[in-house]
């Protein structure tokens, strides 16, 4: 084992939901700690390097990333890797992974946007599992989103941001309609995240990049409020508490 060097880029922390002492990072040479971070030791995969996306909010050591464009789950940490049968892409602009937060059999995954030589960037492809990415219902995206997240409130609804837009789909993915179009006073180009409470119902924050504050959200996105920040956020997280 071995410290973390001084010049490591930590690209993504996961932390296991059994053990907070146990953190994996990385975005291809992956490592695993078991000592909240003091020393870690290398995952290396038998074949390509993996792209780490998640982990099981329940089941410990159940890991989920990104190998050669396919999505692959492990079940023992990160020390061996299987395919999920379900394309991430290579020459994908966004592809995206997400977990539901009441029942974490239900996943997400794809490409939120893919490039062609004949079409440029245009709309991928969404994929949806109910039994752990075992296996996987497909459709084709309408829209170009780039970001999608589940509906904590209901299994089958799904939130997504699209330009200035932010879409709502009731019925996984098939139909989509505007949820909120953000104008004037949201920012210089529109909020470019989106984050959802995943256990207070109706709480969600939009902000934008380089702009010193946010807009959080309640009672299902009727009713906003603008809230400011002490720096430019990169990212907002809700407190577990």
């Amino acid at each position: 084992m071995s410290s973390v060097a001084s010049n490591s880029y930590l690209w993504r922390l996961l932390v296991d939901p059994a053990d907070p002492f146990t953190l994996y990072t990385g975005s291809g040479d992956n490592a695993r700690s078991r000592d909240g971070g003091e020393t870690w030791e290398p995952l290396q995969p038998s074949t390509s390097p993996v792209e780490l996306l998640a982990a099981d909010p329940i089941r410990a050591g159940l890991l989920y990333g990104r190998q050669n464009g396919e999505l692959v789950i492990s079940e023992d940490g990160g020390g061996s890797w299987r395919e999920a049968g379900m394309e991430l892409g290579i020459d994908t602009y966004q592809p995206f992974f997400q977990i539901h937060p009441t029942n974490p059999l239900v996943l997400y995954a794809g490409e939120l946007s893919v490039y062609s030589i004949e079409r440029g960037v245009h709309p991928g492809t969404l994929g949806r599992s109910e039994d752990g990415g075992k296996s996987w219902d497909q459709q084709k995206l309408e829209y170009q989103f780039y970001k999608l997240i589940p509906d904590p409130q209901n299994l089958d609804g799904l939130y997504a941001v699209s330009g200035d837009t932010i879409w709502h789909s009731n019925n996984r993915g098939r139909d989509w309609v505007p949820f909120k179009v953000l104008g004037g006073g949201w920012g210089k180009s529109g909020p470019v995240e989106l984050e959802i409470h995943p256990r207070v119902p109706g709480v969600m924050v939009a902000w934008t990049y380089g702009e010193l504050f946010f807009w959080k959200a309640s009672i299902q996105g009727r009713t906003w409020e603008k809230i400011p920040l002490p720096a430019s956020a990169w990212g907002l997280v809700f407190s577990p508490q």
